[in-house]
């Protein structure tokens, strides 16, 4: 890749940003697994939803798929204040969509 040239995800027109603000679609991280044993209790990670992001770049893996490096946060089930962050995670991108300042 020339000296410069962005990086940009080509899979979709609206997931052509470079960075900024993105949202973390967590049901696609961590899916509904029909035969997985599950006690639901509180004071758990939230890992339903979608939750804000900040896009820092993208990284292409050898079989060619598109991830993005983004710091974002999970909640608690019990709605303590603090949040689980997770800077410069990789996440798949179709496990992210854009994101207006205005809507996070």
């Amino acid at each position: 890749m020339a000296e410069g040239r962005e990086k940009r995800c080509p899979l979709h027109p609206l997931l052509s940003v470079t960075e900024g603000p993105v949202w973390v679609q967590l049901d696609h991280l961590f899916p509904n697994v029909p035969l997985e044993r599950r006690k639901p209790s509180t004071g758990t990670l939230n890992v339903q939803g979608d939750v804000p992001g900040e896009l820092r770049k993208w990284e292409r893996a050898t079989d060619g798929r598109w991830l993005g490096v983004v710091d974002y946060a999970i909640s608690y089930t019990d709605e303590r204040s603090d949040h689980y962050e997770l800077p410069g995670q990789l996440v798949p991108a179709w496990a992210i969509r854009p994101r207006n300042d205005s809507t996070a």
